[in-house]
C-alpha cells in the first residue's frame, strides 16, 4: 500500500516556520539574553526537530518499529542532558587545589 502524499500547502508551511524559527535562533544569538537566550534556542532547536520529524519524516505515519527508534532517540538524548546537566551542577563542590593556580613560569 502506498501512502497519500503530503500537501503541497503542508510542505510550504512547514518550510516558512522552518525559516521563521531559523530567523528567531540568530535573532535570540544577536541579541543580549544571556541563559534565558540558550533557553529559548534549545526550545526552538527542539521544536524544528519535531516539526522534521512529523512533516518531513512522516513518523505518524511510519512502521511502529520506527515511532520506537525515534522514541528511543528522544530517551537516549534526554539520558544524555540529564547526565552533562548533573556534571555542570555539580562543578563547584570540590575547588582546584591552590598549587593549580600558581603559574608555573615564576621569576
Amino acid at each position: 500500500m502506498s501512502k497519500p502524499p503530503i500537501s503541497s500547502t503542508t510542505l510550504l508551511l512547514a518550510w516558512i516556520a522552518l525559516v521563521s524559527l531559523t530567523i528567531a535562533t540568530y535573532l535570540t544569538w544577536k541579541g543580549s539574553f544571556g541563559v534565558a537566550g540558550e533557553a529559548v534556542n534549545f526550545v526552538i532547536a527542539i521544536a524544528k526537530a519535531t516539526l522534521v520529524t512529523v512533516v518531513y519524516m512522516e513518523i505518524r505515519k511510519s512502521h511502529y518499529r520506527a515511532r520506537f527508534a525515534a522514541l528511543a532517540g528522544l530517551v537516549w538524548m534526554a539520558i544524555l542532558i540529564g547526565l552533562v546537566a548533573s556534571d555542570y551542577s555539580t562543578r563547584d563542590w570540590n575547588p582546584a587545589p591552590v598549587f593549580w593556580n600558581r603559574s608555573i613560569n615564576r621569576h
